[in-house]
């Protein structure tokens, strides 16, 4: 070990000052190479946290993680709590794992790659028995980076959102309402929208049910000028019953 004793008389390593037979056994000596080992560590640390990304979602304010090379499609995913929408985002990845293509798009890569695999691992069948993602909490909105490209070497980025159900059914009665924030950006900063609709809801609720999917459409339609929208029956195993 190489170092200096942090005792200034001393001459060690080739004589210990308080007559230790090892100058490493002294507590001069391992006071100055903890503290040498500690400002290491601590420097790994700093290094690791001006990484400038994680692997974690992105929030809202972390865009420029993924625009500062291409201008990204964002995907708002719209839905009520608990209509399968955090869900599909984990099918989705595991699809791509898989090999499936966007179209001409190929996977390439993500920058929030911990989040997709926390996804994919909630997904996979242990004993017979799926189970599924956590509800998204109301306060966030999560953003999912998927690189894609073509064989002309193409690269397109791809933002998804994923936000709470109940976030969305506040803002499809009020457009305004103050707890609505989440919903309001999803709507006001995507590019095409997915829209789900739950067939077990449809089910149970009937009518209502109903009623709370034509608000959300609606509400989708009140400004979305030449944005598509894709139709989502989630839990479609159970859509003949619904339909009926």
């Amino acid at each position: 070990m190489t170092g200096k004793c942090s005792n200034p008389d001393c001459a060690a390593p080739i004589s210990c000052h308080e007559g230790k037979e090892r100058h490493t056994e002294c507590e001069f000596w391992n006071k100055t190479n903890i503290s040498k080992s500690k400002a290491k560590s601590t420097s790994k640390k700093e290094r690791k946290s001006d990484l400038p990304w994680t692997g974690d979602a992105l929030t809202t304010e972390e865009l420029s993680k993924i625009t500062y090379r291409s201008t990204p499609v964002i995907i708002g995913v719209i839905g009520k709590a608990d209509a399968g929408k955090t869900t599909y985002l984990a099918m989705l990845f595991t699809l791509l794992l898989r090999g499936i293509k966007l179209k001409e798009f190929d996977f390439c890569g993500t920058k929030t790659i911990n989040t997709w695999d926390a996804l994919y691992q909630k997904l996979k069948v242990q004993q017979q028995v799926v189970t599924f993602p956590d509800p998204t909490p109301a306060q966030y909105i999560r953003l999912l980076h998927l690189a894609l490209r073509n064989q002309s070497k193409k690269l397109k980025d791809i933002l998804i959102t994923d936000a709470s159900g109940e976030v969305f059914s506040l803002w499809s009665k009020n457009r305004n309402d103050v707890n609505a924030d989440n919903a309001r950006w999803v709507y006001e900063h995507s590019n095409a929208f997915i829209l789900f609709i739950d067939c077990e809801d449809l089910i149970n609720r009937k009518a209502q049910a109903k009623t709370d999917i034509v608000d959300m459409a609606q509400m989708l339609k009140y400004d979305l000028k030449n944005r598509p929208v894709i139709a989502v029956w989630s839990k479609s195993d159970k859509k003949a019953k619904c339909i009926q």
